[in-house]
């Protein structure tokens, strides 16, 4: 192969990468100039230390910030580092800062944030004015100690501390409460997440190391960072944190900070590859959250299907009950409309076998009657003759005793 051809070839692979010459996002041998990357107001005047990126976001919102002169109130405006920013008529310098890492030991009894209403003490009243304005990546509970990190950039901070970034979180807690096989076995369950009050927590992995029957010193490990979350899932198996300290957050560890003391980490992050790292999160998180959320559908329509081929079962059930019992009605009223007939025949016939039986039983009386008066008749006229041989008697007496005597 000539080397016109190696060049050709090598050219070929160079056009067909997956990151362009200029690109924010090249590789490490690609040049870029930096005065030419391009970022929105927001997030510029973050990476600038102005303010944090939703502070910055409030800024630009208020009409307080100026590009080259002109008011901007549009969050995507893009600036460049040529381009000259003022914030509240004061301008600021807009060139690439060098981005700074502090870790901080933070004791109990401290506010991440910059004021309190409360009127409680704050982390930025430990640290010396000489580093400038920090951030905090993420917040430690006014109770919980242990390395909290500033950086004086803010779009930095917010990558950081995003759920999607998935930096690890390493806590030592100490709880009290009842530890028993049920509570181990909910704890080791973690690794799968949680859901507790309609908010859920993601992926948490937990360590017993020393315990009793009524406390134990657990190691855990997170990868979100929710507000209160350890806290909240302990209190809902039945433990109380009476100490939560942090010793991890990412690579970064404490290595003996004195508590309420700061030291700056001359470790490297690249915000780029925190960046893609935060964007193949949020995809994969996205595409979970989608499967999901298209299992539930499919899951809900199966139960709609069964609840539905419930329904229609109970349904012609029903209409067959009803059907059944509509028929046994008729049927009932038919037998009833056939049984009234026979009952009016019957009643017919009856009435014709009474008039029959009256009939013939007055045809007997008749008869009786005549026989009666026949034998009355035949009575009277034997009377009668007897009477007459009666009368006639003495008559004939009387003509024998004439006939003696003349004899």
């Amino acid at each position: 192969m000539t080397n016109d051809k190696r060049n050709e070839r090598k050219s070929f692979f160079k056009s067909k990468s997956g990151f362009k010459k200029n690109s924010r996002f090249g590789n490490k041998h690609s040049k870029i100039d930096e005065k030419k990357i391009k970022d929105r107001i927001a997030k510029r005047l973050a990476m600038l230390g102005v303010a944090s990126r939703r502070e910055a976001e409030k800024i630009v919102l208020d009409g307080k910030v100026k590009i080259n002169g002109i008011e901007c109130k549009d969050l995507s405006q893009l600036v460049s580092y040529e381009d000259k920013i003022a914030v509240n008529g004061k301008e600021i310098v807009n060139k690439p800062i060098r981005t700074q890492i502090f870790i901080m030991n933070k004791p109990a009894g401290y506010v991440t944030s910059n004021n309190d209403p409360q009127g409680r003490k704050t982390i930025f009243e430990l640290i010396p004015s000489k580093f400038g304005r920090l951030v905090s990546i993420g917040r430690l509970d006014y109770n919980t100690e242990g390395i909290l990190l500033l950086t004086n950039n803010g779009e930095l901070a917010r990558i950081m501390e995003m759920p999607a970034t998935g930096l690890k979180r390493v806590y030592y807690a100490r709880v009290v409460g009842e530890i028993n096989n049920d509570i181990k076995t909910k704890l080791e369950n973690l690794k799968q997440g949680i859901k507790i009050e309609g908010v859920e927590y993601g992926k948490m992995i937990v360590e017993i190391n020393d315990y009793s029957q009524t406390r134990a010193t657990l190691r855990i490990v997170i990868f979100e960072g929710k507000n209160n979350e350890i806290r909240r899932i302990m209190w809902h198996f039945g433990l109380k944190v009476v100490k939560l300290t942090r010793v991890q957050y990412g690579d970064f560890r404490l290595n003996g900070i004195p508590e309420g003391c700061i030291q700056e980490s001359h470790f490297k992050v690249d915000l780029r590859d925190l960046e893609r790292q935060a964007s193949i999160n949020i995809k994969k998180y996205n595409f979970k959250k989608a499967k999901l959320e298209q299992e539930q559908k499919e899951k809900e329509e199966s139960d709609n299907k069964k609840d539905t081929k419930k329904e229609k079962k109970a349904e012609d059930k029903k209409v067959e009950k009803k059907e059944k019992k509509t028929k046994k009605v008729e049927e009932q009223t038919k037998l009833n409309e056939t049984q009234e007939v026979l009952d009016n025949e019957e009643n017919k016939a009856l009435e014709n076998k009474g008039k029959n039986d009256k009939f013939e039983e007055q045809v007997k009386l008749n008869e009786t009657q005549e026989v009666l008066d026949k034998n009355d008749v035949k009575i009277v006229d034997e009377n009668k003759i007897e009477e007459e041989v009666k009368q006639n008697e003495p008559q004939e007496k009387q003509g024998e005793n004439k006939e003696n005597e003349n004899k």
